[in-house]
């Protein structure tokens, strides 16, 4: 119990208080730079204009979601340049990152295969299922 012994509690209460101090104002200072990017990520969302209207309803989504997976992996780093080339090239280099194509593509891969199987499903959508299957990577 030396650690009790002469003053050396209130050395150690010190320490502690001070810990928790800078914790939670570290704490603080992360959450406001969260809510910051946050907020500009959707004030550039309202400002960029959507190419069509698919983009537009699902921009919400991979922007959210999908593209911070994305967002500087090194595995997806070829696609994005050639992606980004390509977007340049087609003109979309204001409406689209490489990053939001690359997410907006996995959410194509993942979403109108199982809408197609729903439909099917509930008899509204007569198709086999290799269309299906196959319209992932249209």
């Amino acid at each position: 119990m030396d650690f009790l012994a002469g003053g050396q509690l209130v050395v150690n209460a010190a320490y502690a208080l001070v810990f928790v101090g800078v914790f939670l104002v570290a704490n603080i200072l992360l959450k406001e730079e969260a809510t910051r990017a946050a907020q500009e990520n959707l004030e550039d969302l309202k400002d960029r204009k959507a190419p069509n209207v698919l983009v537009k309803y699902t921009r919400p989504f991979f922007t959210q979601y999908i593209a911070p997976m994305v967002r500087g992996k090194p595995f997806w780093e070829k696609k994005r340049l050639v992606y980004r080339r390509k977007l340049i090239s087609a003109g979309l280099k204001s409406d689209l990152t490489a990053d939001e194509f690359i997410s907006f593509k996995l959410i194509n891969i993942l979403v109108f295969p199982v809408l197609g199987a729903g439909l099917k499903a509930l008899e509204v959508f007569d198709a086999q299922w290799y269309h299906i299957a196959a319209s992932a990577f249209v």
